[in-house]
């Protein structure tokens, strides 16, 4: 360029200047991601314009707005119309607001960062001509320094070039085009100061939470990274098999394969208040030893809460199943009637027994390696019941036992509240269902494009009334109670499932595998939210034994030979479902590459077909778009503009709209869509006899068919339909009596095909 820069951008000799060093302008591509890799059709997603900007930093969008506000939106659009018309052409509107485009300002930064590296450069080449040529002459020294402002302006203007090129001027002007085609609700190729400062107002926020909502997902951390392993005296020998949450005490209970059961307390005490430190500041709650409990036994296989005493039911090697109090951690009673080694237990809520109002029983099952499942009943013998033993608070009742698994091992079991009944996993690879009515028969066996390998873990989402099951085949299939076969499958793991834990409260559920691998998981779409590993070396075997979750504290508490936290550090997350109710209506339109979707509550959602993203969606019963930068002012009266006055601004910007709260309509349900044929309303049907169209590029009610009464009065069909008491007093509709009304001209009902 007129710089002087040789092919490989060193310095170059300009005539009367000597050499001036070169930045090189043009920056190689970035390599693709790997979503651009796996997806070579789905462009570079770009932010959308945030025309708030333009307002100043000093706003807030997360403040209510303010006159001060109006008026300085207001200067910005004077500023903007050049020719003084009280509105924006597009050519004002692009050269006005070229500057706020995500990719214009990171053009910006680049082509300030090589502007500072030039004149860096330039600076030490000048001091090392001033050292090297001390004698030179003074006359000519002079003349250099004219030049050399000439060559300075230009390297500026090729550093400038270079960046900012046509290309990209092309690609910024083609989506403030689009945005001008949203702003404009009545596609009169103009932008008035109404629905500028609308679009701005009901937008800017909205934009914002998107921002902060897409940073990341939600996802568990470890809460201390530094944690090491604890002595040989404070954890276990052996692998823990079961950690339970023990609600009542607020402690930790982890049984393992070396005979003892150990409580474990949380430290949150730092000689201050918590929460008015800083993130930094804050001391990380240390999880501590309170008890340890040494049953005597060689070997714990499960443990579980029961819920209506908040005691611990352990399930041991010797035959028997063992409670223990956590108020002292001393042994309540045991049970050790049964034949075969209990290798998984499950505790739920019994009922009152013999107390008077009073709920004194719950309900433990164990499964065995014989393959039968064990159904008894923990009586609390502290309300004066008659004990089992001397010194011994708990009596046992046996309803049952039933062989659910012949020759095979019961590996897991779960109760299943909903359906008053035990679910099996056994190694066989088979699940069932057993009946907790009379003598617990086998409801249902799980054997139709079931598992190949033997089950490990059996787990039941209340929320979602789908059972899990995990085996060493790797997956996680998903069954309906009165499923014949799987109804779904989670596949991502590289070893055996070993454990599965519904999180109901946050909506996921998690699975662990034996290569110590944790994968969170949402099952409505059956997609893998996170993967994490827990790197932590343990002996003698390095594996992952217990998984609970404490909903105080929102925290995730692992085990092998010692508890391990895991915090879910969750941000402000939008709601990525479209529709809450069946799809009505699908159509495309080639006007704005958008795919449109209406469900049977008139929720309209309009995508973008490029990236999947959700543009906006609105509601077709209140005339106001939410979760989009829609005219929320439309619908209030005949024209469907919001008005002059600020006060009116500020109301339509301070009344919720697109905050996301989006509730199906109170009168109208849809019963027919489509688009017109420009592809830039949809048309809409609705139970109530009316018939609406809409702008699908900003959410604006732009028509509302009502019927002709003669004698020149309208009604909405909506408002006649709303009460039967006004029904009645309209007089009955002939085919012919439905009028269009428009709320920004009065076109007939062809216009939109």
């Amino acid at each position: 360029g007129a710089s002087g820069a040789d092919a490989d951008g060193e310095l170059a000799e300009v005539p009367g200047t000597g050499p001036v060093p070169v930045v090189t302008t043009v920056t190689p591509s970035p390599p693709p991601s790997p979503s651009q890799t796996h997806s070579p059709l789905r462009r570079q997603r770009r932010d959308p314009i945030d025309l708030g900007f333009s307002v100043g930093p000093n706003w807030n969008a997360d403040e209510p707005v303010k006159p001060a506000t109006i008026d300085a939106l207001r200067s910005v659009f004077d500023t903007a119309d050049e020719n003084g018309t009280h509105e924006l052409g597009l050519s004002e509107f692009t050269k006005a607001f070229r500057e706020l485009d995500p990719a214009m300002k990171e053009a910006r930064v680049r082509v300030s960062e090589a502007t500072q590296a030039w004149h860096k450069a330039n600076e030490e080449n000048t001091i090392g001509k001033a050292n090297g040529g001390a004698n030179g002459n003074c006359n000519a020294h002079g003349n250099d320094k004219g030049n050399g402002n000439a060559v300075v302006a230009d390297a500026m203007a090729n550093i400038e070039l270079g960046i900012i090129t046509a290309a990209l001027h092309q690609e910024v002007d083609a989506r403030l085009k689009s945005l001008f085609a949203v702003i404009d609700t009545n596609a009169g190729d103009t932008i008035d100061f109404d629905e500028f400062s609308t679009h701005v107002l009901l937008t800017a926020k909205q934009l914002r939470d998107k921002a902060r909502a897409t940073a990341a997902p939600s996802k568990y951390e470890l809460q201390n990274p530094k944690q090491k392993l604890f002595d040989k005296q404070t954890r276990h020998a052996d692998l823990v098999t079961s950690i339970v949450r023990m609600k009542r005490v607020d402690q930790y209970a982890t049984v393992s394969r070396d005979g003892t059961v150990r409580a474990w307390v949380v430290d949150e005490s730092d000689g201050g208040d918590q929460k008015s430190k800083s993130k930094s500041q804050q001391s990380i709650p240390q999880i501590k030893l309170h008890k340890k409990i040494d049953t005597g036994l060689g070997y714990a296989t499960g443990g579980v809460e029961l819920p209506v005493t908040g005691r611990l039911a352990v399930a041991c090697f010797d035959r028997s199943v063992r409670v223990f109090d956590p108020k002292n951690w001393t042994q309540a009673g045991a049970y050790r009637a049964l034949h075969d080694v209990p290798l998984c237990i499950a505790g739920w809520c019994g009922g009152k027994r013999v107390a008077r109002h009073g709920k004194d029983v719950d309900h433990v099952a164990v499964g065995d390696v014989g393959g039968n499942v064990h159904f008894l009943k923990v009586i609390d013998t502290t309300d004066g019941e008659k004990a089992e033993r001397p010194g011994s608070s708990v009596r046992f009742e046996k309803p049952f036992s039933v062989s659910v698994h012949p020759n095979h091992w019961v590996t897991a079991i779960c109760h299943v509240a909903s359906e008053n009944c035990l679910a099996t996993g056994a190694s066989d690879g088979t699940a069932a269902l057993v009946s907790l009515d009379g003598n617990g028969s086998v409801r249902r066996r799980f054997t139709k494009n079931g598992h190949v390998k033997g089950i490990n873990a059996v787990a039941w989402s209340d929320q979602r009334k789908i059972l899990l099951t995990g085996s060493d085949d790797l997956s996680v299939k998903l069954w309906a109670t009165l499923s014949e076969g799987p109804v779904g499958e989670l596949r991502g793991h590289e070893t055996s499932v070993l454990l599965i834990l519904p999180i109901d409260s946050e909506q996921h559920v998690l699975t662990v595998s034996s290569d110590k691998t944790l994968k969170v998981w949402d099952l409505k779409t059956k997609r893998n939210l996170q993967t994490f590993v827990d790197e932590q070396e343990y002996h003698p075997e390095n594996a992952i034994g217990g998984v609970c979750f404490d909903t105080k504290r929102r925290t995730l508490v692992t085990a092998s030979v010692q508890p391990k936290v895991w915090q879910l550090q969750t941000n402000v997350q939008g709601h990525d479902d479209a529709h809450a109710v069946a799809v009505a209506s699908c159509s495309f339109s080639k006007a704005f590459q958008r795919v449109v979707t209406a469900d049977c509550d008139a929720v309209v959602c309009v995508w973008d077909v490029t990236d999947g993203d959700r543009v906006f969606r609105f509601n077709a019963d209140n005339d106001v778009a939410l979760d989009s930068g829609a005219d929320a002012t439309a619908g209030t009266g005949d024209t469907g503009e919001g008005g002059d006055s600020n006060e009116a601004l500020i109301a339509a910007a301070g009344n919720g709209v697109g905050d996301g709260a989006l509730e199906p309509p109170k009168v109208a349900n849809l019963t027919a869509a489509c688009l017109d044929r420009r592809g830039r309303r949809i048309v809409i049907g609705g139970g109530d006899g009316g018939v609406r169209a809409w702008n699908i590029a900003n959410g604006n009610l732009c028509k509302d068919l009502v019927k002709d009464l003669g004698g020149g009065e309208h009604v909405p069909a909506a408002a006649s339909a709303a009460s039967p008491k006004n029904a009645k007093s309209y007089p009955r509709a002939t085919p012919n009596s439905f009028t269009p009304r428009s709320r920004t001209n009065r076109t007939q009902i062809s216009s939109f095909g």
